[in-house]
């Protein structure tokens, strides 16, 4: 996977160039004003007459000669001549300058407000991607195509009637075409592969490949998801501006990015995997994730749906047999709770109330306990070891908690036991003051109606 760094893509030359761009743009228009401040004072070429006017007036008091004053005076009428031919051409000339500096002024402090946007917008990213706590490197992709084949997360999941349905950037599509699918359980059988991390691929949760940041190379830019993880989420206070700036806030947001392949997926019903006929970009993705899916777990066992009910003698014999040596396996030291209030229970003779899901192998119990109460659970069986020859050995269970709850192993089958909360003590609950508050109100209302009535009742 090609990285880059923040850094590399912000490096603080990126700011110097910004900065000196600015400078440029901020020059430019102090000239541009100030040719404008000075647009009514004499051209050049005037000064340079009247300069010369004024030299030939001091040759005119050092002149000897009535012919050398002469000469003097008749080339100083010329210099006038040509003063006043500068200054009315200048006259003339005044309010096409003037618009022209005028036009030259506004485009210089477009140029320099641009300038600022720019600086503004490269001294925030360089400082933010120059700050200690910066993320790390983060993936490259050359288009935004790219990335989104690689990093958009695809849930998939099963609902008790075998139906398959995909998920991908908030939309949810049902799949067809999916035998190849079966190998992926119902959604209340997650439990089943979640327990065995050797399984964990094979989870509903499909191939959650997610990346956070992402840098795409044909635009430029740095996108970040929205709920990006605590490592993105870092802010930094800029000495410039007394704000907070989120990654997401300046670098801008993928799922924004991703709109428009997100709409053409909307317009989909359905995705049949079984053909190749062309696809939006996410549909492509979908389907490609349950391809992947498929092959990953060809060998694994399937979960075919379509169990019917069944009464508690058939399911005895088809799993009864482990549920025999599930019982009587040797508690260990671990097993408490409802675990071991079950095992309690059943082995003094407790009977379960057993019943079937909709997939073939999957059943459900509950045992009643002294306080009324039911301890419930799960089992899976594969369709193939029903029902077997030889009693399983109580010896090889293996026991795993599972959050509250706990799953226990005896070869192909597997058992859960659902852990309960514990009930809140009275003692240790939140006082309701409200509550309180209420049922004062309204014992006081009834002593002074109380009260009330005994005064009248004396009266009498």
């Amino acid at each position: 996977m090609k990285t880059i760094t923040w850094s590399e893509l912000w490096p603080k030359k990126r700011l110097i160039a910004a900065e000196a761009t600015y400078s440029r743009a901020a020059k430019a228009l102090a000239q541009a004003e100030l040719a404008l401040k000075r647009i009514h004072q004499p051209s050049p070429r005037c000064v340079a007459i009247q300069a010369e006017i004024r030299e030939e007036g001091r040759r005119f008091l050092e002149a000897e000669t009535r012919a050398q004053m002469d000469l003097v005076d008749s080339k100083r009428e010329l210099l006038y001549e040509a003063l006043s031919n500068a200054e009315m051409k200048r006259e003339e000339t005044l309010p096409a300058r003037w618009d022209a500096l005028e036009k030259k002024i506004a485009i210089l402090t477009d140029a320099l407000s641009k300038a600022q946007v720019a600086l503004d917008y490269v001294k925030m990213r360089v400082e933010m991607a120059s700050a200690s706590n910066a993320p790390g490197p983060i993936h490259s992709y050359a288009t935004l195509s790219e990335a989104a084949r690689a990093i958009c997360p695809v849930h998939i999941e099963k609902n008790h009637l075998g139906e398959t349905y995909a998920e991908i950037e908030g939309v949810r599509l049902s799949i067809t075409g999916d035998t190849s699918l079966t190998s992926i359980p119902p959604s209340s059988l997650n439990w089943v592969l979640n327990s065995n991390p050797s399984n964990a691929a094979v989870s509903s949760a499909a191939t959650r490949i997610l990346s956070r940041v992402v840098y795409i190379e044909e635009s430029g830019k740095i996108l970040v998801r929205k709920n990006a993880d605590q490592q993105v989420q870092v802010y930094l206070q800029l000495s410039r501006k007394n704000v907070s700036y989120s990654y997401v806030e300046v670098f801008g947001s993928l799922e924004n990015a991703l709109e428009h392949y997100v709409y053409e997926l909307r317009a989909l019903e359905s995705i049949d995997i079984s053909d190749g006929k062309a696809l939006p970009l996410l549909g492509e993705v979908v389907r490609d994730a349950c391809r992947k899916i498929a092959a990953d777990t060809a060998g694994h066992p399937k979960f075919p749906p379509g169990q019917s009910r069944l009464p508690e003698g058939q399911i005895h014999k088809l799993v009864g047999a482990y549920w025999k040596a599930f019982i009587d396996a040797p508690l260990e030291a671990s097993i408490e709770g409802s675990y071991a209030l079950l095992k309690h229970r059943c082995a003094r003779g407790e009977t379960p109330d057993v019943f079937a899901y909709d997939t073939h192998g999957h059943f459900g119990f509950r045992v009643r306990t002294p306080d009324h109460d039911w301890i419930t659970g799960e089992i899976y069986c594969p369709s193939g070891h029903f029902t077997p020859a030889k009693s399983p050995d109580p010896l090889v269970l293996t026991n795993r908690k599972v959050g509250r709850d706990w799953v226990a192993e005896l070869g192909p089958v597997k058992f859960l036991i659902k852990g309960k909360t514990p009930p809140v003590h009275e003692r240790d609950r939140e006082p309701d003051y409200e509550r309180r508050d209420q049922r004062l109100t309204a014992y006081r209302r009834a002593l002074s109606l109380t009260e009330r009535s005994d005064r009248t009742s004396w009266r009498k």
